[in-house]
């Protein structure tokens, strides 16, 4: 399987801020403290990831000669 701490582009921003909001759940000793910030990273992660998925299919479509 393959880290998702060693994605570039989007996808791996995307890891990031995912992995950030793990630790920091994991870590905290506050979760009402924590929760906006949490809110605030998981609709950056899903619009990374979004964009990353985008660009994903448009190079194999290149690839495929369809683009």
């Amino acid at each position: 399987m393959a880290d998702p701490g060693r994605l570039d582009g989007r996808g791996g921003a995307a890891a990031g801020l995912l992995e950030a909001a793990r630790l920091q759940i994991r870590d905290s000793t506050d979760l009402d403290a924590d929760h906006d910030q949490f809110l605030e990273r998981v609709p950056a992660c899903r619009g990374m990831a979004r964009e990353g998925l985008e660009g994903a299919r448009e190079a194999l479509s290149v690839l495929r000669g369809e683009g």
